[in-house]
């Protein structure tokens, strides 16, 4: 995601530079729209799990802060033709960030340096099939209205090209299925969602779906991100890893029934 991200930023400096030396400043700020879109909706809610109170790897953490600062600053230096005091603002605000405090303005920097590579490029491609397959698998849920806290034990991909790995657990983690079974076609991308709900995945949905639950009371009782919390309920799953997600989910020290209910 790390390497996505930063290369959709230089396709992002590449085209829009483009447009601002041919003039056409709408141009410009429609494609570092699109970047914008991409930087929400997939890079920093597909990486929500790397953040947090509950996260143990620290190096991923700081890595996707970094990145994210990285994108921030460049960003403000793209957007300062365009929004010159809004941007001014923000990038005063980023660089004066923690102990080290810097000097200078938005618009005494320079247009940001791509780093293009072929490698780049043949993620991007590879990323627009991932996207193109979660679109596919999360219409195909609501058509069955499966909601996507439901865990499925498969998909069928239907495609021309198989994905490695990490770009596999992507679609996975987004559609929140077991397994992702590949079959080789030609022409457009087709999915197949396997909607048997065996009695494990059913109770690992409710597990998802009180965890849900738990976080909106969390909200209601105000509590902080990092506060730790005891949870009384009707009941709580009984496989213990389940029990598990549940508590580092939600920061809950202890599941108990409400029979136990007491202020501590």
């Amino acid at each position: 995601m790390d390497n996505w991200v930063l290369a959709r930023l230089d396709e992002t400096i590449i085209k829009a530079k483009k447009d601002i030396d041919n003039y056409d400043s709408s141009g410009a700020v429609a494609v570092i729209e699109l970047f914008v879109q991409d930087l929400s909706t997939w890079y920093v809610r597909r990486s929500r799990e790397r953040i947090g109170p509950s996260i143990t790897d620290l190096k991923s953490k700081d890595q996707f802060y970094g990145v994210l600062y990285y994108i921030l600053v460049t960003l403000s230096k793209m957007l300062a033709p365009f929004i010159p005091f809004m941007t001014e603002e923000i990038y005063q605000n980023l660089i004066n960030l923690g102990e080290y405090k810097l000097s200078g303005s938005v618009h005494l920097t320079n247009w940001p340096e791509e780093q293009k590579t072929k490698q780049d490029e043949s993620l991007l491609e590879q990323m627009k099939l991932v996207r193109r397959i979660c679109e596919l698998g999360n219409a195909s849920r609501k058509e069955v209205k499966i909601k996507v806290r439901q865990p499925l034990a498969k998909i069928v991909v239907k495609s021309n090209t198989e994905l490695d790995k990490e770009l596999t657990q992507l679609i996975k983690d987004e559609l929140n299925v077991k397994k992702v079974i590949y079959e080789k076609t030609k022409g457009d991308p087709a999915v197949q969602i396997d909607i048997n709900l065996t009695p494990e995945l059913l109770e690992e949905g409710e597990a998802r779906d009180l965890v849900r639950k738990i976080q909106e009371l969390r909200k209601v009782a105000g509590c902080r991100l990092d506060q730790r919390i005891i949870v009384y309920g009707p009941s709580f799953p009984k496989k213990a890893e389940l029990r598990a997600y549940i508590q580092k989910e939600t920061l809950a020290e202890k599941l108990l029934p409400f029979q136990n209910w007491k202020i501590e």
